[in-house]
Order: structure tokens, then C-alpha cells, then sequence
């Protein structure tokens, strides 16, 4: 990546706060922040955690949201009942049991869903067999949350009716500002 190129994105997030599409905004997350290899993403549908996969996250999962007060914008994928039957339905999802019984195993906070992605990581280390799961602040840039066979996966959990954060306009331009300090 050229400094010119850095230095185009960078005034694209700037004046496009707010507007910016779902597809634009994780084209920017791939090419700055994404640290891991392929993603397995999850949903709550009737009661059961499902999770699929994949080398991406669809677009159709996804949804920008501005925050006009702090200028920043969101990438996030959403819950919608349509989304997590879908994943439940596909012939590669991963059932990973109870969405009561995987709160209850890790004492997560259900109300919150503020340790819901903590759970998911944790059942996601079991379902794979994966031993020393330890909560962590790694940032995405720097890897995914389970590896498994070499390969860095990222795993973003998204609790009923509410949203799992992917990355915001603020963290971009951090990336980007480091990322130009390198290569002044």
C-alpha cells in the first residue's frame, strides 16, 4: 500500500462520515483492520446458537449507523429474524446448543449481552476442541480470536434483537494514522 493510497482512504472516511456504504465500509475494514484469515459469525435463532464459516461476512448481514454526535460510523451486523433463520437453515451451519444453557455454563449476562461474544468464543472453543480459551483485548488487526489449523478467524456474536459492532470510522482512521507514521 502506497502512502498516496492511505492518504486517499483517509480523506474519503473524513468527508464521507455518515454516508459511507455498507460495501465501502467493509472494503476499508479488509484492507486496514482485518487480521484474520475467515470469520464464523452467529446468531440466536429459537432458543439455539447457530454460527456459519466464512472466508467474509455478507453484506446482507450488515448495517452502517452514524453516531452524528461523536462523527463516527458503524459497521455492524444485525440480527433480524430473516438472518438468523437463515443461518440456522444453512447446510453448514454449526449448532452449537442452547442459547439458555451456553448463559448459563459461561455466567454471562444475558440482559447486557455484554459477555455474549465471550460465550460464543468459548463455545466455538469447545465445538472445535480447542483447549486455554482466555478472555482478550487483541485487536482485530492483529489476528483472529481462534485459530485453528493456522488459520486466524475472527468470531463475531450478534444476541437477539441487537447488533455485534465489526468496526467504526474512528477506528479506520487510527489504523490509517499509524499506518502513515510507518511509511512517512
Amino acid at each position: 500500500m502506497t502512502r498516496k493510497e492511505i492518504l486517499r482512504d483517509k480523506k474519503y472516511i473524513e468527508n464521507h462520515i455518515g454516508e459511507i456504504s455498507v460495501r465501502r465500509m467493509m472494503t476499508l475494514y479488509n484492507k486496514y483492520l482485518n487480521g484474520s484469515d475467515e470469520y464464523i459469525f452467529g446468531m440466536e435463532y429459537n432458543g439455539e446458537i447457530f454460527a456459519l464459516r466464512r472466508k467474509h461476512i455478507p453484506l446482507k448481514y450488515c448495517s452502517c449507523q452514524t453516531d452524528h454526535k461523536a462523527n463516527d460510523q458503524c459497521l455492524r451486523i444485525r440480527h433480524r429474524a430473516w438472518s438468523s433463520k437463515e443461518i440456522a437453515n444453512s447446510r453448514d451451519a454449526i449448532a452449537l446448543g442452547s442459547a439458555e444453557e451456553m448463559y448459563k455454563l459461561y455466567t454471562c449476562d444475558t440482559k447486557s449481552g455484554y459477555n455474549g461474544g465471550y460465550c460464543f468464543e468459548i463455545a466455538l472453543f469447545n465445538y472445535y476442541k480447542i483447549k486455554g480459551w482466555k478472555q482478550d483485548n487483541k485487536r482485530a488487526d492483529k489476528g483472529g480470536d481462534i485459530e485453528i489449523n493456522g488459520t486466524q478467524i475472527q468470531a463475531k456474536f450478534c444476541p437477539k434483537e441487537s447488533l455485534a459492532t465489526i468496526t467504526t470510522t474512528k477506528k479506520l482512521l487510527n489504523k490509517i494514522n499509524e499506518l502513515l507514521k510507518e511509511v512517512a
